[in-house]
């Protein structure tokens, strides 16, 4: 049975970065987190625990949504290194889905210039929009 999660939950933060998550379906466990504004060093942990919280409702891969983000520093960059490094070790052969454990869409020109700046662009499979990364990891939107 097909659970439609359609949860769309503003996370209140003590930054100036807006974190929305969306959670596609339970059966997918996949869910889309959309970012606006600043990705600081204190907004990193704020989604850093967003992150394990979707992990605990077994989420497991992550559409990160970047087109509104203004600013992103190291610790950020580094979140989402960890982050994608850290569930691609723990996909054992058996998982719910092989999708990548984290995309990104529509990376601000930001964003986008810093993962290219550090050479790690690569790690992330990058989609102009949401539609184009549902098609490619045969979700529905």
């Amino acid at each position: 049975m097909t659970r439609k999660l359609e949860i769309i939950q503003p996370i209140l933060t003590q930054t100036d970065l807006q974190i929305e998550t969306r959670i596609l379906s339970a059966d997918d466990a996949t869910a889309v987190v959309r970012l606006r504004g600043y990705l600081s060093p204190s907004a990193a942990s704020d989604l850093q625990e967003v992150f394990f919280q979707l992990g605990k409702n077994g989420i497991s891969s992550l559409l990160l949504d970047m087109r509104d983000v203004t600013r992103v520093c190291s610790a950020g960059i580094a979140l989402l290194v960890s982050f994608r490094t850290k569930k691609s070790i723990e996909r054992a052969p058996v998982s719910r889905n092989h999708r990548e454990p984290l995309v990104l869409v529509s990376p601000s020109l930001e964003v986008d210039t810093v993962l290219k700046e550090l050479g790690i662009v690569s790690l992330f499979p990058c989609f102009p929009d949401q539609s184009s990364a549902f098609a490619a990891l045969g979700l529905k939107e």
